[in-house]
């Protein structure tokens, strides 16, 4: 008995266990932005301008299948998901005047998405991102001399990611502003339920985001309010 109970145990499969993410260099090398590090600051932006980008899409699609629900359906199946950034950028200036905007944000805005989109597409296509410390103890991004002026950021730093990526949080919130002014309902996540014991949607106004420039930590919290029903 006791020689089989040794080989049932032993041949028993090693518990699993959670691997711990490590950096192949030490710590006095890795440089962090808050409680991350300057690779997952970049990787946070490109993430976000990627969402920004899926969310115009979105809105512009869900604003088109409004009124014509088949159609809308294949314009954004076979049109929308193929658009250029300049595109993209033309249809929420389009959405600002369906819903006749008359805030003050849309030139700040559009210097935020053209800002984001230039310093995404150099991340994108630039062969490595070297960090760079100089003697002064300041820490940046190597650029070639001759795209310092294209970026238009001097310097561009693990800091300047951390603050891109909020940009980028901050025109989702004002482009579903946008949205919400050119008559698109927008429903709550809550549902209460009625007196019936039925779901009863909630409609909520969708508020202007502050100005820019916002807290480096800034989220899309509080920009909504329950309201009787959908705009007209």
């Amino acid at each position: 008995m006791t020689s089989t109970n040794h080989e049932s145990n032993s041949s028993r499969k090693p518990a699993a266990t959670r691997s711990t993410p490590t950096w192949i260099y030490p710590d006095e090398l890795v440089y962090k932005v808050g409680s991350r590090t300057s690779e997952q600051r970049v990787l946070e932006f490109i993430g976000g301008f990627s969402t920004l980008q899926k969310t115009i899409e979105s809105f512009v699609g869900g604003f088109i299948r409004q009124s014509s629900p088949f159609i809308g359906k294949k314009i954004e199946k076979n049109h929308l998901r193929r658009l250029t950034d300049e595109e993209r950028w033309d249809y929420v200036k389009a959405l600002a005047r369906e819903g006749d905007y008359q805030g003050s944000l849309m030139h700040t805005a559009s210097n935020a998405f053209w800002r984001c989109k230039r310093i995404r597409d150099f991340v994108s296509h630039h062969p490595r991102m070297l960090l760079l410390y100089g003697e002064d103890g300041n820490v940046f991004y190597d650029v070639p001399h001759k795209q310092w002026r294209y970026l238009k950021v001097d310097p561009l730093t693990p800091e300047t990611f951390r603050k891109l990526a909020t940009e980028c949080r901050w025109l989702e919130a004002f482009v579903r502003h946008l949205t919400y002014l050119s008559g698109f309902p927008f429903i709550s996540a809550h549902v209460p339920i009625n007196t019936a014991g039925e779901p009863q949607p909630q409609y909520v106004e969708v508020m202007e985001p502050p100005p820019l420039p916002v807290s480096d930590d800034w989220e899309a919290s509080g920009l909504t309010r329950n309201i009787e029903g959908p705009t007209a």
